[in-house]
């Protein structure tokens, strides 16, 4: 066995058989997570959805505390309709925030069945201190709306 230090931090390296991984420690439930007391920062942060596959909509509840609302979305996307050749098609998810779509991310694709990824980073402004609804939906035609996507939603106030 070999001490190394990384960071400040001490870490133990094994290399024989016997090494066995730290049991993983489950994420904190929606309700723990959205209820999370801001830090000295002033932030709060909530992972509200975690590698959930689809279909849509998908939504979460979270607490504002009279702050600025940041949204980060990531998320696979891909259409299972025919695109007419040499053509594009948009596709991609709406953000709404108590039923209001605040944004979007979008991307697009240049043939049936190809995936690819979207992203968005969004600002969300005088939302009220209460709790919101948060969903993610599919984005105009294309947009494919099956079990066949995953996405990840983080909310954050400053």
């Amino acid at each position: 066995m070999a001490d190394t230090t990384i960071d400040g931090d001490a870490f133990l390296c094994r290399r024989d058989a016997s090494f066995q991984p730290p049991a993983p420690t489950a994420p904190p439930t929606l309700l723990e997570a959205v209820r999370m007391a801001p830090t000295e920062f002033g932030l709060t942060m909530a992972q509200l959805v975690t590698n959930q596959w689809g279909p849509l909509p998908i939504s979460a509840q979270f607490d504002m505390h009279g702050g600025t609302l940041v949204v980060c979305l990531s998320a696979s996307v891909h259409t299972d309709q025919p695109i007419p050749s040499g053509s594009l098609a948009q596709v991609g998810y709406d953000i709404a925030v108590d039923g209001s779509v605040v944004g979007s991310a979008i991307t697009f694709v240049w043939a049936q069945d190809v995936w690819t990824n979207c992203a968005t980073t969004l600002i969300v402004n005088n939302l009220t201190p209460a709790t919101h609804t948060i969903a993610i939906q599919p984005h105009g035609p294309y947009t494919s709306n099956d079990q066949f996507n995953i996405f990840n939603l983080t909310v954050m106030e400053f």
